[in-house]
C-alpha cells in the first residue's frame, strides 16, 4: 500500500508531519513480508527491494526514500499513545 502510494506521488506530508511514516524502514519490511511470502510458497513479483534494477518505479521509490532518509518515528511516543488509550496493548508490551 504504502509503495504503491509513493509510486503514484501521493503526498506524505500529513504522516511526515505527525511522525508516522520512516520512509528507511519501508525497505526493510517490505523485504521481511517478501520473505515470509516466499517461505509460504506464494509467489512476490515486486522488486522494489531490488536497488540495482533500473525500471522507472524502482528509481521512484529509492528517490523518495533518499529524499526523506532522516525521518525517524518516535517508537517511544507512539508507544505512549497506544499504551495509553489500549488496556490490552498495554499488558501486551508490559510482556
Amino acid at each position: 500500500m504504502i509503495v504503491g502510494s509513493i509510486l503514484k506521488g501521493r503526498s506524505f506530508d500529513g504522516f511526515f508531519r505527525k511522525n508516522c511514516i520512516e520512509p528507511k524502514s519501508i525497505i526493510d519490511r517490505h523485504k521481511e513480508i517478501k520473505n515470509e511470502m516466499l517461505s509460504r510458497g506464494m509467489n512476490h513479483k515486486s522488486y522494489i527491494c531490488d536497488q540495482v534494477n533500473s525500471d522507472e518505479k524502482t528509481r521512484i521509490f529509492y528517490d523518495f526514500v533518499e529524499k526523506h532518509k532522516r525521518i525517524r518515528v518516535d517508537i517511544q511516543k507512539y508507544r505512549d499513545l497506544l499504551t495509553g488509550r489500549c488496556s490490552e496493548c498495554k499488558a501486551r508490551m508490559a510482556l
